[in-house]
């Protein structure tokens, strides 16, 4: 499941973020990395996947 949610990330951010933390459900936090400022932040995937993220980055889904 980590694999199919990274990959997700992927298509939604690009390679802006980064999943470091072990997956343990949509509703749970993980560990996400900023690849642009190497921020590390603890987000759930339910908002990561919806374009949430780093203000700097953050893809608006309409």
């Amino acid at each position: 499941m980590r694999v199919r949610y990274a990959a997700e990330v992927l298509e939604v951010h690009g390679d802006n973020i980064e999943v470091i933390g072990t997956y343990k459900g949509a509703r749970n936090t993980t560990e996400h990395k900023c690849n642009s400022c190497k921020n590390i932040w603890e987000a759930a995937p339910t908002n990561i996947l919806i374009g949430k993220g780093e203000k700097h980055y953050v893809k608006v889904i309409t």
